[in-house]
């Protein structure tokens, strides 16, 4: 990846809806909850083509029984890359990246979610070292 990974900027938004648009408004979504402060879009880039993307969750874990059982979590969701885009190292980028910026920021608690059909992300967390904690 060219220009690499980095948290989405206005600009970044207009390139994500032209060349890479998904239902439902995702990348504004996004968008708006970094420039809420409640969490960081990362957008990971091959020069000017958007190749994945994850969010940041700056107020923990999303789900009631992931921040009871994880109360100083910092989650790291929406980790996805595109399909024709994979075996690059985006989705490896993009987690490196968010665990700096959760370490920067002091936490030491990172927790990734990871759909249960979703067999390709959860071999991504493992072989980076994340282990299943059973919370569903």
């Amino acid at each position: 990846m060219n220009r690499g990974r980095a948290a989405c900027t206005e600009n970044d938004l207009e390139v994500l809806q032209a060349r890479w648009p998904v239902p439902g408004q995702v990348h504004d979504a996004h968008y708006l909850r970094q420039q809420e402060g409640s969490a960081t879009y990362l957008v990971a880039w091959d020069g000017a083509e958007p190749v994945g993307s994850g969010m940041v969750q700056w107020r923990g874990c999303v789900m009631d029984n992931a921040r009871a059982s994880y109360p100083d979590g910092i989650e790291v969701n929406h980790l996805q890359v595109r399909p024709a885009l994979r075996g690059r190292g985006a989705g490896t980028s993009l987690l490196l990246a968010a665990e700096r910026m959760v370490r920067e920021r002091g936490h030491d608690l990172i927790a990734v979610s990871v759909a249960a059909e979703n067999a390709d992300a959860a071999r991504l967390y493992q072989r980076l070292g994340y282990q299943p904690t059973g919370v569903i």
